[in-house]
């Protein structure tokens, strides 16, 4: 379901436990899956000079904390315009990835629809509602979203130009919340296709709404301000079970769009251990999974469920003694030369240079599969090794 940022909307969903690792590299579809990312950002990102790259990479990353660590019910405000080819944009000028597995890709068509009627109609509001339900219309076994089941709940996107730009919202919107929906888009949502249990009519209903931008005719202020029926009502309920009412909802919004809501501090001290002009699928992984690791172990997380538009899928810290950021963590992970910081780490003094390798080396520190015993193989820095030879597989360490 796509959240309108510079990424697709993060939807992990598998309810299986899953361990997060930083150089298992599984199938795509499998780490949309289990993981919210995908790792064709790698190739997105080649064509960018340096500050792109890294706000662009940002933008990507404080929205996996938001809405797949956090899973909150409003989304950072993301701001757009639209090039000379019709295509969505970001300030930077980098085109707005909407895949085309997901549903049908009918939702570029809807955003740009939207976007471009917000720039039509200054200061006054576009509704672009995204349903719940399934995500992949095609029988296509190669739909890099075929593991993905369906979405529960929607994604209301609140959009309007100052005359220069779009400003966009993401609100969360639980089934119980659907109602406010209702109210706000009236004839969108009167002219949808009824629901009758078959998936065919299903997609038809999805696709109505996420091709149907809704014009309200007045400003973002005068619809946070409506005095809107049942206040109290529950918009959203996210993965933790915390229920946001409307009311604190559209203060979230007028926080968000005042860029009032934190960012995470996180982001930028992972981003800097990378050298961003050559950035690859290997990367992509190991950020993603240093994010969510640092993310756990700043707030004394041994586990986390993630969340999304369906959530449930859970990681687990590192072993005890491995801090995702550590230089062991880092050599192991990346190999020679991803660190700028580390290309010279044959000289760290931390290494060890014990008679159980012939160069510099740090020892393992996983746990064999089988014995269960702490590995400590001796592992010689810059040999190019991906993971540990002696502990039955690379995830461990």
């Amino acid at each position: 379901m796509v959240a309108l940022s510079v990424e697709n909307r993060f939807s992990p969903v598998n309810s299986s436990p899953a361990t997060y690792y930083p150089i298992y590299m599984p199938p795509i579809a499998d780490t949309l899956a289990e993981r919210g990312y995908n790792r064709d950002e790698a190739k997105l990102l080649k064509g960018m000079d340096k500050k792109t790259k890294k706000d662009y990479l940002s933008t990507n990353l404080l929205t996996t904390i938001n809405h797949v660590f956090e899973d909150s019910v409003v989304s950072y405000t993301n701001y757009y315009q639209m090039n000379k080819n019709g295509e969505v944009v970001s300030l930077d000028g980098v085109v707005l990835n909407v895949d085309a597995d997901e549903r049908g890709g009918l939702n570029k068509f809807g955003i740009e629809s939207a976007v471009s009627a917000a720039l039509e109609n200054p200061n006054e509001v576009v509704l672009l509602y995204s349903p719940p339900g399934q995500v992949v219309f095609d029988d296509n076994p190669n739909n890099k979203f075929r593991n993905i089941k369906p979405y529960i709940d929607g994604q209301l996107y609140m959009m309007y130009s100052d005359g220069e730009k779009v400003h966009n919202v993401a609100v969360g919107i639980s089934p119980g919340g659907e109602s406010w929906v209702e109210q706000i888009m009236p004839y969108v949502y009167k002219d949808a296709p009824p629901l009758t249990g078959k998936k065919e009519d299903e997609i038809k209903r999805i696709s109505h709404f996420i091709t149907h931008p809704y014009l309200t005719g007045g400003s973002i202020d005068k619809l946070l301000d409506k005095r809107w029926d049942q206040q109290g009502r529950i918009i959203y309920k996210n993965k933790d079970s915390i229920e946001f009412s409307l009311s604190q909802t559209l203060e979230l919004v007028r926080k968000s769009l005042a860029n009032e809501i934190g960012r995470s501090s996180l982001v930028d001290d992972i981003i800097q251990q990378f050298d961003l002009n050559s950035i690859t699928e290997e990367d992509i992984d190991t950020i993603y999974s240093a994010l969510a690791q640092q993310y756990m172990r700043e707030r004394g997380m041994t586990s986390m469920t993630l969340g999304g538009s369906c959530g449930g899928t859970r990681i687990d810290a590192l072993s005890s003694g491995v801090e995702n950021l550590s230089t062991n963590f880092r050599l192991m992970a990346q190999g020679e030369n991803i660190f700028g910081a580390l290309k010279d780490h044959r000289k760290d003094p931390s290494l060890c240079r014990c008679a159980a390798a012939s160069g510099a080396h740090f020892h393992c520190p996983g746990v064999n599969n089988k014995t269960k015993e702490p590995c400590n193989h001796a592992i010689v820095v810059g040999a190019g090794t991906p993971y540990c030879p002696d502990c039955g597989t690379g995830k461990t360490c």
